[in-house]
């Protein structure tokens, strides 16, 4: 029995100290980690909306682009001969023509 009270006394000696470094260890640890997520500098804030920003004017200029390749004049366009082209430019400016003489 005087060995198990021995046994206890050294394990609460050491033990308590040790508990108490490696808590405190941890709290400190946690705490690095809570402001390495939130700890974002100014700097960083600023580039990230510059990204934000440049990322809405790319998908505005894609939906544009998406816009123009599908619009069906254009696909007409390119499925025209160059004389069925040129016939229908000669055409416009005969038009064009009679609508300048008429004003």
């Amino acid at each position: 029995m005087e060995y198990i009270i021995t046994i206890v006394a050294i394990i609460m000696v050491f033990g308590i100290p040790i508990t108490a470094i490696i808590s405190s260890k941890m709290i400190e640890y946690k705490k690095l980690q809570l402001q390495g997520s939130n700890g974002i500098s100014d700097e960083e804030k600023k580039l990230f909306k510059q990204m934000i920003a440049e990322n809405a004017h790319l998908k505005s200029r894609i939906e544009n682009l998406e816009l123009i390749a599908s619009d069906p004049d254009v696909l007409k366009l390119n499925s025209m001969k160059e004389s069925e082209m040129e016939k229908q430019i000669l055409e416009l400016q005969h038009e064009i023509k009679k609508l300048k003489d008429k004003n």
